[in-house]
Order: structure tokens, then C-alpha cells, then sequence
């Protein structure tokens, strides 16, 4: 027990390189732990490797800003702003899918099935599709009737649904949630919508659905968390008092940096984290330089600005942090507690930290 408290509350401040790989890196690569694995895409395509920098399989394409989702056993790469969908899984490329419209935002479910936003004018246009790209439902949403949709999420099985948007009327903000369903719940529902929730004076940057298929929307003062029925209803409320800057979230947690001034008008940032229940498992305030900030597959919290990395457990424990000075891409778990995978300009470095 207490061997296993101390490793735990260990902090780390170096690391011993165990290896070194040379890696030819592309400009503007963005790097992500996919099932056990490393993937990279950038504007010209997409690579996926093993750890020891031996590669899989590759796939070129063209996009101007390449967004990712990722649901189990399949990743989607889209094109933000662009017309453009690859849906890949550990084994390559499954489809693809040329919208007609600018996609505003996009969804996958776990058997490839997408749903995309796209945007024409004042109507936007929702459409699921499967992994080949036939057209499993779509629909309109007229900004003048139901406001601007925002976000939007599909579930695991995909026969769920959930899009925000937000309305502005005589000066007062509004955010509606909409939940589709495409089962048995939603047959005798007009346009397969079983719930809708409004909120007043909030705006829903973005929603999703995890564990499966128990929605949640992140708010700009609250979150709400919903239940896994066919008709959602509200589980849980969590109300934020400061102003939410950030927001990240896997499966199992869901994190909130928050931002306020102390008498001296200071700027204090803190995380904060919970369970996907909304149980809060800490609250820390950090003093951290990041630009991105993330779970790792083992529930650890990563930030960093491409040269500072600081590396937090779930009891909210400074781990690790260390200043890179030639800047580094990625920090992955690797085999044990203290083993980790360094993604750097030109070299991948498995070390262990001390």
C-alpha cells in the first residue's frame, strides 16, 4: 500500500531515452493515439504507424483544415469549411464522402456512420450517412425558425442524435437542444424528434454523446447531463460560477479550465475534473503554458503549447513537466506507469521518467 501510494504521488521533472527512431516529420502534422498506434494528418493526407515508426498504411487527400472525430474503431478526418470526409479504421481507409455544401461540423458513430452539417446561406442541412456514403436520413434547419445550429452529436449506435443551436431575440441569447432518434422511439415522432430542451441567457458551444450513448452539453455556465434513455431527460446539472475557457473530455472524465481575477486582478486558472456522472474527482489551480489539452489513454491530462508540456493525474498530481526547447508534437503512454512515447521534430523517443 504504501509503495503504491508513493507511486501515485511521484513527481517527475526529467526522463532517461530509451530509444530513439528517426521520423521524417511533414510541416503542420497533427499526431493522435489511435488504437494502440500513431496516426498523422495534415492538408495533404494522412499516415499510420507503429510506435516504432514502421508504416502501415497511408492515404493522400486535400483539405484546407483538417478536423478528427473518433468513435472506437473508426476515426474520421473531415474538412472543415470544405466538401470533403475520410473514415478510416486500424486497417485503412473504409470511405469516403463529397458533400455538396460547406461542412460546419461533423459526428461518427462506432460503425462508421457520420452526420454532417452543412451550410447554405440561412438553411442548413442535416444528413447521416454510412460508411459508403449512401444518405441515411436528412432534414433542414432554417436559422430564422429554430436559430443557428452550432454543434452537433451522434451516438455510438447511431440511432441518436443531438444538435444545438443558439437564437438571438430582442438582445436575449438562447441555446435549443434537439434529440433525434432514428430507432423504434423516433418512428411516430414529428422529424424523429423526441426531446428538445431550451436555455435561456447560454450559449452551447458543444455537445456530445459518451459512454456509449449518454449525452452531455458543455455550456458557457453549466453543464447538463443527460440520461441514456430513447427520450433523454436531464440527470445532472453542473453549474460554473467563473468563465469556462476550455473544455476536454474522453469517454470515462470530462475536465473544465476555468479563468477568474483575484482581488489584485490577477488572472487564476483552474481545472477541474469529473467523473462522466458528474462527480468531481479535483480541483486544482494551475499555472501551466497550453495551447491544447487532453485526456491520454490512461485518463492522465495533458497540456502543452508545442514546447512546455505539463502532465497531470486524476488526482490531480503534477506528474510531470518538462520544457522542450525543439518543441514537441505528441506525449503518449507507453507500456507502464512511467514509460512514455515522445512525438518531436524528426525523432520519436521512448522513455522512461525519473
Amino acid at each position: 500500500a504504501v509503495l503504491f501510494l508513493i507511486s501515485i504521488l511521484r513527481q517527475y521533472g526529467d526522463f532517461d531515452v530509451k530509444r530513439t527512431i528517426k521520423q521524417n516529420n511533414a510541416a503542420q502534422t497533427s499526431y493522435l493515439d489511435f488504437q494502440q498506434n500513431l496516426l498523422g494528418y495534415n492538408r495533404d493526407g494522412v499516415s499510420y504507424t507503429d510506435y516504432e515508426g514502421n508504416l502501415i498504411w497511408t492515404d493522400a487527400y486535400e483539405m484546407e483544415d483538417p478536423s478528427f472525430d473518433e468513435c472506437n474503431d473508426y476515426l474520421m478526418i473531415y474538412d472543415k469549411s470544405g466538401t470533403q470526409i475520410e473514415i478510416m479504421t486500424m486497417s485503412g481507409k473504409k470511405g469516403s464522402i463529397h458533400t455538396n455544401l460547406p461542412i460546419t461540423c461533423a459526428s461518427l458513430a462506432d460503425n462508421g456512420t457520420v452526420a454532417v452539417l452543412t451550410q447554405e446561406g440561412d438553411t442548413h442541412y442535416l444528413t447521416v450517412y454510412n460508411v459508403n456514403g449512401d444518405t441515411l436520413a436528412s432534414g433542414e434547419l432554417h436559422t430564422t425558425n429554430t436559430g443557428y445550429p452550432i454543434s452537433l452529436a451522434i451516438s455510438s449506435d447511431a440511432k441518436k442524435l443531438m444538435v444545438s443551436l443558439v437564437s438571438l431575440n430582442d438582445g436575449d441569447v438562447k441555446t435549443t437542444l434537439l434529440f433525434y432518434n432514428f430507432g423504434r422511439a423516433g418512428e411516430k415522432a414529428k422529424d424523429n424528434i423526441v426531446a428538445t430542451y431550451s436555455y435561456s441567457n447560454m450559449i452551447i458551444p458543444r455537445v456530445d454523446f459518451v459512454n456509449g450513448d449518454r449525452a452531455i452539453a458543455f455550456g458557457d455556465n453549466e453543464i447538463v447531463l443527460f440520461s441514456s434513455s430513447s427520450k433523454p431527460k436531464v440527470s445532472k446539472e453542473i453549474f460554473v460560477k467563473d468563465r469556462i475557457v476550455n473544455i476536454f473530455h474522453n469517454d470515462k472524465y470530462f475536465g473544465l479550465i476555468t479563468t477568474t481575477a483575484d482581488t489584485k486582478e490577477a488572472t487564476r486558472e483552474t481545472m477541474t475534473v469529473y467523473t462522466i456522472r458528474g462527480f468531481k474527482r479535483f480541483s486544482k489551480e494551475i499555472n501551466a503554458s497550453y495551447n491544447k489539452i487532453s485526456f491520454t489513454s490512461n485518463n492522465e491530462i495533458l497540456l502543452t503549447d508545442g514546447e512546455n508540456v505539463t502532465l497531470y493525474t486524476l488526482g490531480g498530481i503534477k506528474k510531470f513537466s518538462h520544457d522542450f526547447k525543439d518543441g514537441i508534437y505528441q506525449m503518449i503512454p507507453w507500456d507502464g506507469s512511467t514509460n512514455y512515447i515522445f512525438i518531436q521534430k524528426g525523432v520519436i523517443e521512448k522513455v522512461k521518467l525519473k
